[in-house]
């Protein structure tokens, strides 16, 4: 019985110390960089040769690349396969190297679980630079050119193949993808540092926050949500900023902060932060914006991973070459016009005071935004049980079991009986007879168990995939208000150590449970059967049982409730660490990271060390118990010694030996058994009680297929709040928008753009007011109908792990043909095709293994194959060079020459051209 669970245990254990012993002997984050106070230059890297650490692929990867050739294989892509398509994209794009400018790919490439044979390939070479201390250096370049790559280098997120690099002081970082803590705004700049208030003040002006913090229900104490889920682009930058000119390093790294903020604020971060409050400071720059260039004292030209030019503006601006090519096609002054009298944070930077800010009424506290995980208290609810039955099969499947157990254990105990009698050979009959009948009772046995195990499998094996198919489909249509306030690591705590008690605990405790009280239930009628007296001490030892199972399983309940709440900060805090390597490494803040880890680990195994406490405590009265009930058996079996053959005497004897571990074990496994139903309870609870979007799709009103067929829309007093309660973020906002018309949409950062996006999508539904596409109000459709219609590139782009292929096409609606021509459209036809696998390159989760800017312009080629006459643009191009943006810009007026194209933009030239 306990066998099958220890072998089990075993298998478990081995694999978890394989997987730790790997991890453990995983080469380390080689960091090269030394600092040197004394040095004379703030950097200094010689003959620097750089590359990605990439994990080997996985089993996985190879098993999803043979599932992507299958479905290609398919009949519907046969059909569609243009054969020469890859050919023809080949022989006209050369071979590229792997570039990369996420700042987050360090992140998921850093550290290689096994070591790889294939040598590393170089993303960046013959790096040789010397920045002086205090000056401002700008590194420009086209998308994927490698500028990233260089500040990545720079704080040790790359290993450095060949070379050195040398730093003159203490280091700060700004990611191009900024990171946000989920804390409140004052800890996030903080970043661990003690609160000083005039500086704490000043950063606040010098990074155009102020007007944001009067805008947050609860200005600097309110609660930021995970990934700055309640921020703008250009807030969360901003704050990035903040950190680091709080944190006050001598070394800053910029990658490209300017670029996910409007005119206004961009220019006065760069006067009033980094020319300014970090004048003093090195700073190295990344920007596309040339504008800001001209004042660097040094510029860096980056060409596929090389420094090709650098030097003084002046001076690259009069050599031949790419730079200043750059410069007199898009021109090194402000294209972005901005008035003087005019501020970047609304009126509020400038005239604003550090001394009259302090006059203002602070605020101590804030409103959280992430909700208490619900914790339930008292008994599993009977209503629990019947849901997990119903997802087993119903009852059936339980009666069923329960006949398989009966079956189980009665010929177990018919067994022993006949042993007894033939150990006396009480019946008289011959060996023959005895042994056959004792082989009957034995086949039935087995027979038995396997049809009680198979019962059990069947009824917890589908239980466990019907709760866990429910509860994911749930969180898939969730709200977003659902996901903007509960943690990640609260989701991955159900579906990863929930499920698996669901999955494996729970039908071990059952098991154990059945199995046990079947044996005790026949060990006491056995002896009741024999000794009727034994009843009277067994009624008032039974209640004793009961009194002491009732506190045990209370306890071991609510211990287990308090575990499972406990575990997800752990691993809410251990993603979100993950997402923040390379900042948390820049800053030198690996050791307070570390011990709010442990404080959490620790937190998380107060309850499980308790509750091996509270098994100790139960084990000593269960046993006391036990052992009473065994003196008992033992008196009762001198007094009958005369009228009780000696067989049933050793049978009543060995049965009740055994009681004092089989009942012990039972309670605890009726206890497990309800802890365990915790987790059930935990995944129910989103099965069944998380509120739901719209339907998909509303049978009784569906589109017409053609349906937009102008792409016109009207937007009347339209009003918007991310959640209940919260304020409006869209106040009466009305549109009259004609099929076919280029609509640009600007404004400050935090003034709401992106939510009217929101609003076209229903990802949150209207407050007030209407939206109609075409005549059609959009409240009354599927949201299925509704968003398969349109199309986005959002201002975070997104790719799945997989291929360049499924990313573009991931229902195989397309030829190769078409994919490679709209990749050529968003100018990625050239990188794709350098790719040793094209179109079948892997993209890593998240697409880490590109740009920015890169995954930009791959949304951009998927929007383009949908053909949707509305397209909707917020920052696409963001991310982009001056050149890139104008070939993008043509190509979106070619290819959406007829649709309705709403863009948000920084970039006033983006939308200069547009009707409205």
């Amino acid at each position: 019985m306990v066998y099958p669970m220890v072998l089990a245990l075993y298998v478990d254990a081995k694999v978890s110390l394989e997987r730790i012993r790997d991890y453990l002997l995983a080469e380390e984050l080689d960091n090269v960089a030394v600092t040197d106070m004394d040095a004379e230059n703030a950097i200094n890297i010689d003959n620097g040769t750089f590359a990605w650490e990439t994990a080997p692929p996985a089993e996985v990867t190879k098993a999803s690349k043979k599932a992507e050739k299958k479905r290609r294989k398919s009949k519907k892509w046969r059909k569609k396969k243009t054969k020469d398509a890859v050919d023809t994209a080949s022989s006209s794009s050369p071979p590229s190297t792997r570039q990369t400018d996420s700042a987050s790919a360090s992140a998921a490439a850093s550290v290689a679980v096994e070591a790889s044979d294939q040598p590393l390939r170089a993303s960046l070479r013959n790096i040789n630079l010397q920045i002086p201390r205090g000056s401002l250096v700008a590194v420009v370049g086209s998308v994927g050119s490698g500028k990233s790559s260089l500040l990545n280098a720079l704080v040790g997120e790359m290993k450095c193949l060949e070379g050195s690099v040398v730093f003159g002081g203490s280091v700060g970082y700004c990611p191009q993808t900024a990171w946000i803590q989920n804390a409140t705004v004052r800890d996030n700049i903080t970043f661990g540092l003690p609160y000083d208030e005039a500086k704490y003040r000043a950063v606040i002006r010098d990074c155009a926050l102020e007007r944001d913090l009067d805008i947050l229900p609860d200005g600097d104490f309110t609660e930021i949500g995970e990934r700055g889920i309640n921020l703008s682009g250009g807030q969360k930058q901003r704050l990035n900023i903040a950190r680091a000119v709080y944190f006050g390093a001598d070394i800053i790294l910029l990658d490209d902060p300017l670029s996910a903020v409007d005119a206004h604020v961009a220019r006065h971060l760069f006067e009033r932060c980094i020319q300014g409050a970090l004048a003093n400071r090195t700073r190295v720059l990344v920007t596309h914006q040339l504008h800001f260039v001209r004042h660097a004292d040094y510029v860096l030209y980056m060409e596929n991973g090389e420094i090709k030019q650098q030097g003084s503006f002046e001076q690259l601006s009069k050599e031949s070459g790419a730079f200043a090519q750059l410069i007199s096609e898009y021109g090194g002054a402000d294209d972005e016009k901005t008035s003087d009298d005019e501020d970047a944070s609304g009126g509020s930077g400038d005239d604003t005071d550090i001394e009259e800010e302090k006059k203002k009424p602070a605020k101590t506290s804030g409103q959280a935004l992430m909700t208490v995980e619900e914790r339930a208290t008292g008994a599993v609810a009977a209503a629990v049980y019947k849901s997990y039955i119903r997802a087993g099969g119903g009852w059936k499947t339980v009666r069923c079991l329960t006949l398989a157990l009966t079956m189980r254990f009665d010929p177990q105990c018919s067994n022993d009986l006949w042993l007894s009698w033939w150990s006396g050979d009480e019946l008289h009959l011959s060996m023959g007879q005895y042994m056959g009948v004792y082989a009957g009772w034995g086949v039935a046995q087995m027979v038995a168990g396997i049809l009680f195990g198979i019962s059990l499998a069947y009824l917890c094996a589908r239980a466990s995939k019907t709760l866990h198919d429910d509860a994911i489909n749930n969180v898939f249509r969730a709200p977003m208000s659902f996901f903007d306030t509960t943690p990640l690591g609260r989701i991955i705590n159900r579906f990863s150590k929930d499920m698996d008690s669901v999955d494996n605990q729970l039908i071990e405790a059952l098991r154990m449970f059945t199995s046990t009280l079947a044996i005790t239930a026949a060990t006491f009628l056995m002896i009741c059967v024999v000794f009727p007296i034994f009843l009277a001490p067994l009624v008032p030892l039974l209640c004793l049982y009961y009194y002491f199972q009732l506190f045990y399983r209370a306890t071991s309940r609510e211990l287990k409730r308090i575990d499972s709440v406990t575990r997800s900060p752990l691993y809410a805090h251990f993603g979100e660490t993950l997402t923040g390597l390379a900042t948390i490494r820049a800053y030198r803040e690996q050791n307070r990271f570390i011990g709010e880890n442990e404080q959490l680990m620790d937190t998380t195994n107060r309850p499980y060390y308790l509750s091996f406490t509270i098994q100790r405590w139960l084990g000593m009265r269960l046993e006391a118990i036990a052992n009473i009930l065994t003196f008992f058996v033992s008196i009762f079996t001198v007094i009958s010694r005369t009228s009780v053959s000696p067989g049933l005497i050793g049978l009543v004897m060995s049965y009740s030996l055994q009681v004092t571990g089989t009942l012990n074990w039972c309670v605890r496994q009726a206890a497990e058994v309800e802890v365990n139903m915790n987790a059930v309870e935990r995944l129910e609870y989103y099965a069944q009680e998380l509120d739901q979007e719209a339907p998909a799709v509303l049978p009784d009103n569906r589109p017409d297929e053609r349906w937009p067929s102008r792409g016109a829309i009207e937007i009347n007093q339209l009003e918007l709040a991310y959640r209940k309660g919260l304020p409006n973020v869209l106040h009466g906002v009305s549109a009259s928008i004609r099929g076919g018309e280029k609509i640009g949409v600007v404004g400050r950062t935090g003034a709401g753009k992106s939510s009217i996006m929101v609003a076209l999508f229903r990802l949150v539904e209207v407050s007030g007011g209407s939206i109609s596409i075409d005549g059609v109000d959009i409240s009354s459709l599927g949201l299925r109908d509704l968003r398969s219609r349109l199309a986005i590139i959002p201002q975070d782009p997104t790719l799945f792990h997989g291929t360049v292929r499924s990313n573009l096409d991931p229902f195989s609606r397309y030829t190769d043909q078409e994919l490679w021509d709209a990749l050529d459209r968003a100018d990625m036809k050239t990188y794709v095709a350098g790719l040793a696998d094209g179109l079948d390159a892997e993209v890593s989760e998240g697409g880490e293994n590109f740009s920015a800017g890169q995954r930009q312009l791959v949304c951009l080629a998927r929007a383009i194959l949908v053909h949707a006459r509305i397209l909707i643009m917020d920052e696409a191009t963001a991310s982009v060079d001056m050149r890139t943006d104008a070939l993008l810009q043509k190509a979106i007026r070619e290819d959406f020459a007829g649709c309705t194209i709403l863009t948000i933009a920084h970039r006033l030239n983006t939308v200069i051209d547009y009707d409205r």
